[in-house]
């Protein structure tokens, strides 16, 4: 999803770089006021929270960002926040979807995008796990990020930030105390692609993922991941 923001730039920007692992959008809706206008933007909204659970400020706004955008959304916004959007880019080329996303900003306006560097990927494990080579979590990340081996998989994207300023990209590392937390994360998408994607493609290729998470699932308790969040910025020039 792509989150769009008619507020004062420089908060947003703050929020970009936190580590909070909060929704973005619900996150700042409950932190900045009411007469600020948020957008949620997406194809569908079937994985959200019903409208009459969020903040009267939050729209919901059915749009594909590798389209064009239509005349009421172009110079629209502040600030525009894209996160976790990597596994979707087509041919690993991000450019049109930014294309797309900077003509909704306003000139002068921010873009943040917000993904997880898998190539910073690490497994770590407790002292008091039972195995400290087991390979289970890399192999499901591998087959998942893949496709069942069908596609290579995701690396992070750096370059794409065509047609605005002042970029700046910052990385940090999730910290550990959150390291179970984002395994469940993962273990949650692992199983939506399992049932959505890799069931269609036959030959079994759901259930080998599922055998992984279930595998994954034993060691949970003192197996974990960790790796990079990359924050970039960029901003719209004023003319």
């Amino acid at each position: 999803m792509a989150s769009k923001v008619t507020a004062k730039p420089g908060y947003m920007l703050s929020r970009g770089f936190s580590a909070n692992t909060s929704i973005w959008l619900i996150e700042i809706a409950r932190e900045l006021p009411h007469t600020v206008h948020l957008d949620g933007i997406d194809i569908n909204f079937g994985q959200c929270p019903p409208k009459e659970w969020l903040a009267e400020n939050i729209t919901w706004v059915t749009q594909d960002i590798f389209s064009d955008p239509p005349a009421e959304l172009r110079e629209k916004y502040d600030v525009i926040h894209v996160q976790l959007f990597i596994t979707l880019i087509r041919d690993g080329n991000p450019v049109p979807m930014l294309k797309n996303l900077i003509k909704m900003l306003k000139p002068g306006g921010y873009i943040s995008w917000g993904e997880w560097d898998v190539a910073t990927w690490e497994v770590i494990r407790a002292p008091s796990a039972s195995s400290q080579t087991n390979g289970e979590l890399e192999e499901l990340k591998e087959y998942t990020s893949t496709l069942g081996k069908t596609r290579p998989g995701p690396s992070f994207i750096s370059s794409g930030f065509n047609g605005v300023s002042k970029v700046i990209v910052d990385r940090q590392k999730f910290s550990t105390e959150i390291a179970t937390l984002l395994l469940d994360t993962w273990i949650m998408a692992s199983q939506e692609i399992a049932a959505n994607v890799l069931d269609g493609l036959g030959g079994g290729q759901g259930d080998v993922a599922r055998a992984l998470i279930e595998e994954v699932g034993r060691n949970r308790g003192n197996t974990a991941f960790n790796l990079e969040r990359v924050v970039t910025i960029g901003r719209k020039p004023l003319d």
